[in-house]
């Protein structure tokens, strides 16, 4: 039982109550082996009732999740007339919104839109190497709370790496530090964003 505490205690909040759901009923079948008696059928019924709760609950965030993803998509269209690409992740590296460039540049050459990153981490969209080197420079920003142009490798509309400059800042709202904002200089994609009439 020590272990299924410890054990628990890593996981997230989500996945602790599908592991729930999943434990009361066998734990139901467990108690009801062992004996028949009438307190043992109220144990039962509780932990049926906790079993509903949890379930209803477990909906509840999901259906919260889709509504906060749905408001950041929103979020990420009122950026779309700004040029250059640019971004906004959570303080634990999740991409909350991002425009328009961003997803011409970076996304669509992947066969990624916007709804596939936003909502999960770099690690969802990117190579390990390439997510890891731009969670150590979320995380540095993050450490000394200022903005902090970096050499970071990207993967090209072409399907070549890059190093291209980007710069980071604190996303900070009334004092308090809630993620990582980014943007990079449209001069290093003019080469990409060609238009038809090739202007």
């Amino acid at each position: 039982m020590i272990r299924l505490f410890f054990w628990l205690e890593n996981l997230s909040k989500r996945n602790i109550i599908r592991v729930l759901m999943i434990a009361i009923p066998v734990a139901i079948s467990a108690i009801y082996t062992n004996s028949s008696n009438a307190a043992l059928e109220t144990q039962i019924g509780d932990l049926k009732s906790k079993n509903t709760l949890l379930q209803a609950k477990l909906r509840n965030q999901e259906s919260e999740y889709d509504r906060l993803k749905s408001n950041m998509i929103l979020l990420s269209l009122a950026d779309d007339t700004y040029p250059n690409p640019k971004w906004l992740k959570s303080t634990d590296g999740i991409m909350l919104r991002l425009n328009k460039a961003y997803e011409d540049l970076f996304l669509r050459p992947l066969n990624y839109t916007r709804s596939d990153y936003i909502g999960n981490d770099d690690y969802a969209i990117f190579s390990k190497d390439i997510a890891d080197n731009f969670r150590k420079h979320d995380r540095y920003v993050l450490k000394i709370g200022k903005p902090v142009t970096f050499m970071e490798t990207v993967i090209m509309p072409d399907g070549t790496r890059e190093n291209v400059e980007v710069t980071k800042y604190p996303w900070i709202v009334n004092g308090h530090t809630l993620g990582v904002a980014g943007y990079m200089d449209i001069d290093y994609f003019s080469n990409y964003l060609k238009t038809d009439d090739g202007e």
